[in-house]
């Protein structure tokens, strides 16, 4: 389990890359469940109800999964998918379990009508973050500058936000 954990800390910061994931579709399996309870839990800690947030949850990882295999595919890299996968996911895991208390301290800022700087930062920085991992698993797998991978990554960010926000309007 450790091995697993420090290589998606690596690469995070970018010391390793979605290369140095073993391409097994069970990690994968193992991964994306993990990704989806935190992304649930964490919805429903924002007050979401649970049918809701599995839904929100499974758009959001088909959307941007689906977009990030098209993309591969269309680059001639489709068979690095399952590694490119994992390592999103892996990050996205680790990042969601960390930004979870701020989003949480955020949330009940807003509802008190007092949201305090330290957490807008926290999120800001989290966000960037998460963006900039994201950005730099897609251009190692997609044999790209780095920039084509962040800017891939916020047209991907933007498509699924625009679309989930049409086919799951707010409760």
């Amino acid at each position: 389990m450790w091995p697993l954990l420090q290589l998606f800390i690596d690469i995070a910061f970018h010391r390793r890359g979605p290369e140095d994931v073993p391409p097994a579709g069970v990690l994968l399996g193992l991964v994306l469940c993990t990704a989806m309870a935190v992304q649930v839990v964490s919805l429903m800690a924002l007050g979401n109800l649970f049918p809701r947030a599995v839904a929100e949850t499974a758009v959001h990882l088909a959307l941007t999964l689906g977009a990030y295999a098209l993309v591969l595919h269309w680059r001639g890299h489709g068979a690095r998918f399952r590694q490119t996968a994992t390592a999103l996911l892996g990050t996205a895991t680790l990042l969601g379990l960390v930004m979870l208390p701020v989003v949480t301290w955020l949330d009940a800022g807003i509802r008190a009508e007092a949201v305090a700087p330290l957490a807008l930062l926290a999120f800001f920085v989290l966000m960037v973050w998460s963006i900039d991992i994201t950005g730099f698993v897609l251009s190692r797998a997609l044999g790209a500058h780095y920039v084509v991978g962040v800017l891939l990554a916020l047209a991907v960010i933007i498509l699924d936000a625009t679309l989930r926000r049409q086919w799951l309007p707010p409760a």
